[in-house]
């Protein structure tokens, strides 16, 4: 049982350490992004009466896929790299 417990302590210790997953905020986006960002969530909010934390999250999480699809990432804080995910 010994060895169990000492085989199990070096195990553990060599697997990795889960990370929290990314939560993007519009301060992680490009300039650029970021304007499209804040015109999506007015537009859902003004126009399609949304209340603006819903129109502001939806507006991200479209503007995240949009960015998705063009291979752009943003890493905090607020650089950018472009290339294949």
């Amino acid at each position: 049982m010994d060895y169990l417990q000492i085989a199990k302590e070096a195990l553990l210790e060599m697997l990795p350490v889960p990370r929290a997953p990314i939560t993007p905020s519009p301060a992680d986006l490009p300039e650029d992004w970021h304007l499209l960002w804040e015109e999506r969530a007015a537009i859902r909010e003004y126009d399609g009466g949304l209340p603006r934390e819903r129109a502001e999250a939806a507006a991200l999480a479209e503007v995240w896929q949009q960015m998705k699809r063009a291979h752009i990432r943003s890493y905090p804080p607020g650089g950018v790299q472009s290339g294949a995910e």
